[in-house]
């Protein structure tokens, strides 16, 4: 795997250098796919989302609970700008681990990414202190593979990291899991909250995730034969104060594009 090291520190250094000169532009990478789905939440409604998509708390005991999409007081809204996502108080038992919560919106089975595709987000972090927000893909069959296109953490200490990674195995509680990510993203002040394009690319051989159609990240652990489920956001607040609570990221649109199949051509 020293290729993939090797090609993730350079994905690393191009994006250091990038983002200190404010140099971020969108660089057009659908060449190989195909636009299969899309959904414009600036201009939609819960009553139409909630065929293709379902609303999930986040982590722990919380995670696979079943809970109305339209329930957005527990953390996600939806206005004329796209879908906020929340952070607010966590009511439940583990408030104590973890004070605040925010929602995810996930795919139903109706609603998978194909397996060989493309799935695009523009998508905006708020970069604050506890906040953890997401944008990642399951396999619907076993779980595993967990591709995380993005993660973010606001630590408590100041850092600010973007961690984009895979889990990968036969399981989490097998010895066969495995996770990996090559080194962590700086994310600096001036993207607070700034709309970028989030997409990761799924190949039959590897895996790419790209932010303005610039590779961050390289893999080759996480390929799969099975459709997959889409989620966007499904952070919590740790380590926070109530100051600290509010907006946890902001989602404009989804697209998901299909691979395609050059024999046809």
């Amino acid at each position: 795997m020293i290729i993939e090291q090797i090609i993730n520190t350079f994905y690393q250094i191009r994006w250091w250098f990038l983002v200190t000169i404010n140099r971020i532009y969108t660089h057009d990478s659908n060449k190989n796919f195909e636009l299969s789905k899309e959904w414009d939440f600036t201009d939609t409604n819960f009553d139409l989302l909630d065929k293709d998509f379902r609303y999930a708390p986040p982590w722990g005991s919380k995670v696979n609970k079943r809970c109305s999409f339209k329930l957005n007081k527990r953390g996600i809204e939806l206005n004329s700008n796209g879908i906020i996502f929340n952070n607010i108080i966590n009511p439940d038992k583990d408030k104590n681990e973890t004070p605040f919560i925010s929602g995810a919106l996930v795919s139903k089975l109706n609603n998978l990414l194909p397996t060989f595709g493309k799935v695009s987000a523009r998508y905006a972090i708020q970069r604050t202190e506890g906040n953890w927000c997401a944008f990642w893909t399951t396999d619907f069959e076993n779980t595993m593979p967990e591709s995380d296109i993005i993660e973010f953490f606001g630590d408590k200490d100041g850092r600010r990291k973007l961690s984009p990674n895979v889990h990968y195995g036969t399981s989490y509680n097998s010895k066969n899991y495995k996770f990996h990510y090559p080194k962590n993203l700086y994310f600096p002040e001036k993207l607070n909250g700034r709309m970028l394009e989030w997409s990761a690319e799924f190949y039959p051989n590897k895996t790419i995730y790209k932010i303005n159609g610039i590779p961050v990240y390289y893999t080759t652990r996480s390929c799969s034969t099975n459709d997959k489920v889409v989620w966007l956001n499904g952070g919590t607040k740790y380590d926070a104060t109530p100051d600290n609570m509010g907006r946890s990221s902001h989602v404009e649109w989804l697209k998901y594009y299909s691979l395609i199949d050059v024999s046809k051509r």
